[in-house]
């Protein structure tokens, strides 16, 4: 008897723990589900002395792919210092991650180069580590240097001056960089470039207040961007010249300090002034492969291109915000300075699709 009242208790502690189990399964699938493991990626030689195949290794719970490269010494896929230094997106691979997955660049120019992979599924992220590769082939395409004569040059014209990736074929080198001349005096021409040459946040920390003084985005143009795009004569033909930063007189946002810069771009009051034909541009094929934003829905712009987004040097409707030229024109409200698609940057998602134009004035 006693051992049968043994038996029907354990039957029922039996029975109320399955119970117990079947309602907590729901959850218990749904963590499992939502788990993620960390990608990690192979590195190896691809058929061209110039090329790397990169092998993501299949990974739990993985709905796709970010693939990052970066290079400390080659202007190509430089994008901003460390610190605050965001990766080149190359890819984005969105295909089941249980499976692995290669992608193949080619035509890098000698370096040494970072790879790393971020995996995400509908409720996280998860970087991996990243693993590096050296080109030992390959050679720079070097600019021969050259002299200007700008006496002929008038307001409205187009002059090709300096040399950036437009393309997005790394392998036949930089292009010419075409500028549309703004305005012209006796010593010296106020530049455009004539499309949105790259895709940058304005600044590559979050939820701070920032002015153009202070900005990741006047440090590239004005040492990266500089040191890359001119020959020794262009950099010479280019003036330091002081920027006013004035306020956003919309909302009432300080525009900071006046700042001297080489490089910088256009503030809200320059962007008024300028004619919407020369205001609304398209990207580059190298700064769409960036992740430039563009208006699709709109009609082409006067250079046979698609309007896209592009930042102003002023700030926008907040002190975390910055001034945008959109469709429709000067924007001042603007957008975050961190803004588009998410990039990790030592742990925090920050965001870029904002487009760079950047403006100087030459001799």
């Amino acid at each position: 008897m006693k051992r049968l009242k043994k038996t029907i208790v354990f039957l029922i502690v039996a029975v109320m723990m399955l119970g117990f189990v079947s309602v907590l399964q729901p959850e218990i699938d749904a963590k499992a589900a939502s788990s993620l493991a960390k990608p990690t990626i192979k590195l190896k030689k691809a058929n061209s002395k110039t090329g790397v195949k990169i092998t993501i290794a299949k990974t739990k719970g993985a709905a796709g792919f970010y693939l990052y490269m970066s290079s400390a010494d080659n202007e190509y896929s430089k994008y901003l210092y460390n610190g605050g230094k965001v990766d080149r997106l190359i890819a984005h691979i969105e295909q089941d991650g249980t499976k692995a997955r290669a992608y193949t660049i080619k035509g890098l120019p000698k370096g040494k180069y970072k790879f790393k992979a971020i995996a995400y599924n509908d409720d996280e992220f998860v970087e991996g580590a990243a693993k590096s590769y050296t080109i030992k082939a390959g050679k720079k395409t070097t600019v021969k240097d050259k002299g200007y004569d700008f006496s002929k040059v008038s307001a409205g014209d187009t002059i090709k001056f300096g040399t950036y990736e437009q393309d997005d074929n790394m392998k036949n080198g930089k292009e010419a960089i075409e500028w549309i001349v703004l305005s012209k005096g006796e010593k010296q021409m106020m530049v455009i470039s004539k499309y949105v040459l790259d895709c940058l946040p304005y600044h590559t920390t979050a939820d701070v207040d920032i002015t153009w003084e202070d900005c990741s985005l006047r440090k590239w143009l004005n040492e990266s961007f500089y040191a890359s795009a001119f020959t020794k004569t262009e950099k010479s033909l280019i003036n330091t010249v002081k920027i006013k930063n004035n306020d956003n007189t919309d909302y009432e946002i300080p525009g900071g300090n006046d700042t001297k810069d080489k490089i910088f771009l256009l503030s809200i009051d320059e962007g008024y002034k300028m004619s919407p034909e020369i205001l609304m541009t398209g990207a580059t094929p190298y700064a769409k492969a960036q992740g430039v934003y563009q208006h699709f829905e709109t009609e082409e712009t006067a250079f046979g291109v698609p309007a896209c987004l592009w930042w102003l040097r002023s700030p926008g409707y907040g002190t975390n915000d910055a001034a945008v030229v959109d469709e429709y024109g000067v924007n001042t409200c603007g957008d975050i300075v961190t803004n588009g698609d998410s990039i990790t940057v030592a742990g925090d998602i920050v965001y870029v699709n904002m487009g760079v134009r950047p403006v100087m004035y030459i001799k």
